[in-house]
């Protein structure tokens, strides 16, 4: 029997959870549940970006309904299929018609199946701002629908399933199937998802990047390996191709974040602590928190520092430097400043971060 060991931290004392299994006739509908309320479950691992949920049970005009429609940040699409029980080959199929489906519809035709009226809607609920954004999420969110990743999730994903997933990789299709390992102690259930061909869709979806994407992923690949140089251990994350990148803090709800903000000639390039909860007052008390060390923190990081808010319900810590243009931010004196700074906010924010969250 598969055991996990938990504890707090400053506890001698692990609680054990055992590796167990569900009844064969509420398995999935429990799961579609838990996917429902928390997507980045089953897409951490490919997206490093807020995943939002366009529609459970998405109806088509044929009568079929896929299980989940999500969309990260960027606008990449994302068709969700939980295996209920049919052949290997109806699996697959299933999800293929639905890509098909979604291929042929309009913008305006996929968002009427959703609580979202525009794109611009959909925009705003990543707490971003609408001008700056439009332009390149409209372009991804329209070639994701001709070409939209593909996902089965279940318990247990068949060997059969795994190999057709896995030979359909090679022809440039983005499918992965998901699996979790589940363990239960009283009322405590951890879930561990198991992503399965992720790198490979990840070379599939680089070999697809428009040109604003390439330069963006780019260059975050250059920021994410001189910190990763500096800072071992933090992530193992690569580069992105949305125009900020996202960096754990341990918490699900706050994060570290580069953000190239802004249009030519006036970007500038932001390093941010975010605090991300659903309910804004909480992101403003802990906001509020910070604030009242601005002087100890602007004098350890070497930056002035803004206090701000992010979209609709967040709130930022940031440091900014005006960098004009893309091109520029990868200059050295740039690029060094937006790593020694995030450095920087590991080291002197996280600490505090930990005192304040473990309240």
């Amino acid at each position: 029997m598969a055991l996990i060991g938990m504890k707090k931290k400053g506890s001698s004392k692990i609680d054990f959870l055992e590796e167990a299994s569900f009844e064969k006739d509420n398995k999935e509908d429990y799961l579609h549940k838990i996917l429902e309320e928390n997507p980045l479950l089953i897409v951490s691992e490919i997206f490093d970006t807020k995943v939002v949920l366009l529609k459970s049970k998405f109806s088509f005009s044929s009568g079929d309904e896929a299980d989940m429609v999500l969309c990260d940040a960027t606008g990449d699409l994302v068709i969700v299929e939980l295996k209920r029980g049919r052949a290997p080959r109806d699996s697959i199929a299933q999800l293929m018609d639905y890509a098909s489906q979604i291929s042929k519809m309009s913008i305006e035709e996929l968002l009427v199946q959703t609580r979202f009226r525009d794109i611009s809607e959909v925009i705003t609920e990543f707490g971003v701002d609408v001008n700056e954004n439009k332009e390149n999420f409209e372009e991804t969110f329209k070639k994701s629908m001709d070409s939209p990743r593909l996902m089965l999730v279940s318990y247990d994903i068949p060997d059969d399933i795994k190999r057709v997933a896995k030979w359909l990789r090679t022809k440039g299709i983005m499918i992965n199937c998901v699996e979790f390992d589940y363990f239960a102690s009283g009322e405590n259930e951890l879930f561990v998802p198991k992503v399965i061909g992720s790198d490979e869709t990840a070379q599939i979806m680089a070999e697809s990047f428009t040109k604003a994407e390439k330069l963006n992923f780019d260059y975050t690949s250059l920021l994410i390996r001189a910190f990763k140089d500096k800072k071992p251990g933090i992530t193992n994350r690569e580069g992105t191709h949305g125009n900020w990148m996202g960096l754990p803090a341990g918490y699900n709800d706050v994060h570290f974040e580069w953000h190239l903000k802004g249009r030519r000639p006036n970007k500038e390039i932001q390093v941010c602590l975010d605090f991300e909860n659903d309910d804004k007052n909480i992101n403003q008390q802990r906001l509020e928190q910070f604030k009242q060390m601005e002087r100890q923190f602007e004098e350890k990081i070497g930056e002035k520092l803004d206090f701000i808010p992010h979209g609709r319900n967040w709130m930022r810590v940031c440091a900014k430097r005006p960098v004009e243009t893309l091109e520029k931010a990868k200059e050295d004196d740039n690029l060094n400043w937006a790593v020694d700074t995030m450095v920087k906010f590991y080291e002197v924010l996280k600490p505090e971060l930990d005192r304040i969250m473990a309240k």
